[in-house]
């Protein structure tokens, strides 16, 4: 009679441990059949709540397609080698279709009772675990071979300055824009990142759109009340007999320069902010990111001065705390073209 009362208190004990656990708990017999399963896993792998009554297997657990092939490999291997328990990391899809990826464990166990085999099947979700690994890795890979990219842009930067100059500057800015293309195919050609992990999307678009345009204002205000400064303080800074807006100014360069503000934004946000974020150590990432991003923005302008450098750096900061804001380079974009528009007007550019 004790051994009958103990062994129903280690059951009792038993299940409610496996009831209660987080983890997903799978058991099931050599035939197939579900015999246990707790509600992590009933709720993952989608097992209809009477089970038990209607003497589901473990292959209503398998969609029609072979996406769970390796999970079902996995549990089987157990069977064949008896004595290891088998740990890995396997894809999963429910029959709704929803994707997971499983930290599982497996392991052959004959019971004490009847002697019956059964396979104990543990897991946890590591979807989302698995997701920030992939990113991390392409966030690497993409901000490895724009620093390669760089490196190139500036040997040529050298060999220009070591002959003198032979071309255009403007064609060192070209070099930077080409550089923005090349990691924008890169990224899509060779990485998992989203139109999302790019800044390619706004998840409130009117309320950013709002605020961008209210910086766009402020830009102009800024710079006509600089300008008006200089006209009256040091008037010899600015070509005499310019307009205090120069509206002649505006052609066809002036709206291109929409498609390129896109490029320069995408390199320095999606291509160099984002990336530093994701992969950096540092306890405030999203500081390290704006600083790093804005020093090397200034970088590629080496080829503008010093000056232009400095103002290149201030602005890319600005956009930068704007970018971590919205988390998308859309409303940065917008900025970023009417501030070169507007330096235009008031002859700054």
């Amino acid at each position: 009679m004790e051994n009958v009362i103990e062994t129903n208190i280690k059951e009792s004990f038993s299940n409610r441990v496996l009831r209660d656990m987080t983890s997903g708990v799978l058991v099931i017999n050599t035939s197939g059949q579900i015999i246990f399963c707790n509600k992590p896993a009933i709720k993952m792998l989608e097992i209809p709540k009477n089970y038990t009554e209607n003497g589901s297997t473990f292959s209503t657990l398998l969609s029609e397609s072979n996406y769970n092939d390796e999970f079902f490999e996995f549990i089987i291997q157990s069977i064949y080698h008896k004595d290891e328990v088998h740990v890995g990391i396997c894809k999963f899809m429910a029959h709704s279709e929803k994707k997971y990826v499983f930290k599982m464990s497996s392991s052959y166990l004959i019971t004490e009772a009847d002697e019956t085999p059964q396979i104990v099947i543990t897991f946890t979700d590591e979807t989302k675990a698995e997701a920030l690994k992939v990113k991390l890795k392409d966030s690497s890979a993409t901000f490895t071979t724009f620093l390669v990219g760089v490196c190139i842009w500036l040997i040529i930067f050298a060999i220009w300055l070591y002959n003198n100059k032979p071309f255009p500057k403007e064609y060192m800015t070209k070099g930077v824009e080409v550089l923005g293309i090349f990691i924008f195919i890169f990224i899509f050609a060779f990485t998992s990142l989203t139109f999302n992990d790019i800044g390619l999307k706004s998840n409130s678009l009117k309320k950013d759109l709002k605020v961008t345009f209210i910086i766009v204002f402020i830009s102009f205000i800024v710079l006509g009340s600089l300008k008006f400064i200089l006209l009256k303080t040091n008037p010899g800074m600015l070509k005499a007999g310019t307009p205090f807006i120069n509206f002649k100014r505006l052609n066809a360069h002036t709206l291109f320069y929409i498609c390129r503000s896109l490029i320069q934004e995408f390199l320095a946000r999606s291509g160099i902010q984002a990336n530093i974020k994701r992969i950096t150590t540092s306890k405030y990432p999203a500081v390290t990111s704006i600083i790093v991003s804005s020093l090397i923005f200034a970088v590629l302008h080496i080829h503008l001065g010093l000056v232009f450098m400095a103002g290149a750096a201030i602005l890319a900061g600005l956009l930068g705390i704007l970018y971590d804001k919205q988390d998308s380079i859309i409303g940065v974009w917008i900025v970023h073209y009417f501030f070169g528009v507007f330096g235009t007007l008031f002859s700054f550019i």
